[in-house]
């Protein structure tokens, strides 16, 4: 006897990407981050895996798993907060393994300044306005050059330095879509948004 009252089909889930806003050196710094790849590979074992130039980038806000519905509320609010704040040179301080202990990234840490505290203290609040959790880490500025297969200790030479790759350029901000594949992240620019005002000096 069949069931009067069949149940009804589970719905399907809205369809979704990984999401996040960055920033990306222009051709002649990602040369230079290549040069200081290259020079930092004989410093780490097979179990690093270097990011490929083309894809090194400066995350400004990780946004995580977003439904798509949602992308073209989060392209308008990008465009909001870039042309209300400037662009500029970012200073590097270091190279860095993080956390220091079990280290997953080997990353370039850059000197924060007045005006790149100030574009990610309105991004945040533009992302939390539109639903998203507020972020709970401190924002550090940094590029991700290489990420570990599994956490290890990664000790680095007291005088290793990222003279290649001394400053990187904020022009825009950048919508990206993450997907992962059994060779790495891919990473695919959905949305562009120019920052206000022409590069200031890295003192700004």
């Amino acid at each position: 006897m069949s069931d009067p009252n069949p149940a009804s089909p589970a719905p399907r889930p809205a369809p979704a990407w990984r999401l996040f806003v960055a920033a990306t050196p222009d051709a002649s710094e990602l040369a230079g981050l290549a040069r200081l790849q290259a020079r930092l590979r004989p410093m780490l074992s097979d179990r690093w895996r270097p990011i490929a130039t083309d894809d090194l980038h400066l995350t400004l806000r990780f946004l995580g798993r977003t439904p798509t519905a949602r992308v073209d509320a989060i392209r308008a609010a990008l465009d909001r907060v870039a042309a209300e704040h400037r662009g500029g040179t970012l200073a590097a301080r270091r190279i860095a393994a993080w956390p220091a202990r079990l280290s997953r990234v080997l990353v370039i840490e850059y000197a924060a300044t007045d005006w790149l505290d100030a574009l990610a203290a309105a991004l945040e609040q533009s992302m939390q306005s539109l639903g998203f959790d507020a972020e709970t880490r401190r924002f550090r500025p940094h590029l991700t050059l290489a990420r570990a297969r599994v956490p290890q200790p990664l000790r680095l030479p007291a005088d290793v330095d990222p003279s290649d790759a001394s400053a990187a350029s904020l022009r825009t901000l950048q919508l990206f879509r993450s997907d992962t594949l059994p060779e790495g992240a891919r990473y695919t620019l959905l949305h562009e948004a120019a920052l206000c005002r022409a590069p200031v000096d890295r003192d700004g």
